[in-house]
């Protein structure tokens, strides 16, 4: 293969091996080739693409996971900052409607997240008494043991959730 123009080609070679070839015109009129066995950062490259595909691939089945589930199911990271959720934590709450807009969503605060719930008024026991409730409710998250947590809503119905610690310091929330 010859390209006078300078330009980089990679050739893969019959016995899988890779080489990087460039060709220079010389003033004279000549060509002066130079030749680089590149096969380990081919490999390498081929191996990053396929780890990159796969990841991709596994992320979208846990998306697709966590969305097929019916119950709400929240991630926490160990900053106590949301990761994901998906869309059954959003719809039965009505989480994201006003004047509560913005409770969940991805990088909102844990703390930031009860609160507004909380002072929406969306839960009669804490009112009158909201910021110890937020208190209270924010201790029984970071504990994260998994004990069964009832909360009556304001409309009549009941939130009925657990909270898990994670090796990493974050919390899922169900």
């Amino acid at each position: 293969i010859r390209r006078a123009d300078g330009n980089i080609v990679e050739i893969q070679r019959a016995d899988g091996s890779w080489l990087a070839a460039w060709d220079r015109r010389t003033q004279e009129g000549g060509i002066v080739s130079l030749r680089v066995d590149i096969t380990r950062l081919m490999q390498t490259e081929i191996a990053l693409r396929e780890s990159r595909a796969q990841a991709a691939s596994a992320h979208a089945r846990l998306d697709d996971a966590i969305e097929s589930l019916s119950n709400p199911f929240m991630l926490w990271d160990a900053e106590e900052r949301l990761v994901v959720f998906n869309q059954a934590a959003v719809d039965p709450l009505s989480l994201n409607a006003p004047p509560e807009a913005e409770t969940l969503r991805v990088g909102v605060q844990l703390e930031d997240s009860v609160r507004r719930f909380v002072f929406a008024g969306h839960v009669p026991a804490a009112v009158g008494r909201e910021e110890e409730y937020v208190q209270e409710r924010l201790a029984e998250i970071r504990r994260g043991d998994g004990r069964l947590i009832e909360v009556q809503l304001a409309d009549g119905r009941w939130l009925v959730m657990r909270d898990r610690r994670m090796k990493d310091g974050g919390i899922v929330s169900l």
